[in-house]
């Protein structure tokens, strides 16, 4: 469905007026959702709600990671860069949160332990410092995609 011009849209509340008075005493509240954007939500959505927080238990296998290897990493970058910053986007938790985000990073593994059949031996050079947000996207849709393609899709969308 093609997006409704201003006029169009005047046009229709009108019609939808005239056939329904009581659509005036809500044009007030939709256009206080919109934010004055003149976007308004679909009418279906705006009122859903689903119950949550139900206490499940939950069964299943765990890959061990090596805390102090983790914490070896950051001590690392730290000393070598005088940072955290992440190395897809640069975003440092420090610099913009102050004592808060001191030290807080996340720490991925360029090697998936995942596919690792059993133990293995990781090194810091297998590990890489990224901010929650790339980290997800590293992860995004169940496949992995390295740290320099991520870095490319990131330089090419703020190009664009």
């Amino acid at each position: 469905m093609a997006r409704q011009t201003s006029k169009e849209g005047e046009r229709l509340y009108q019609l939808i007026c005239r056939r329904n008075p009581p659509a005036l005493e809500v044009w007030p509240d939709l256009q206080q959702i919109a934010g004055g954007n003149g976007a308004i939500l679909d009418i279906d959505t705006m009122d859903i709600s689903a119950s949550e927080g139900r206490r499940r238990l939950v069964l299943h296998l765990r890959i061990e990671r090596n805390r102090q290897l983790i914490e070896t990493k950051k001590e690392n970058v730290r000393r070598t860069l005088g940072t955290l910053a992440c190395e897809v986007c640069q975003f440092d938790f420090e610099k913009i949160y102050g004592l808060l985000g001191e030290g807080f990073c996340e720490v991925h593994h360029r090697r998936p332990l995942s596919r690792a059949l059993g133990k293995r031996v990781t090194s810091l050079k297998d590990l890489a410092v990224v901010c929650s947000n790339c980290h997800r996207m590293l992860h995004h849709g169940g496949r992995l995609i390295s740290i320099k393609n991520l870095r490319w899709i990131l330089t090419r969308a703020a190009s664009s």
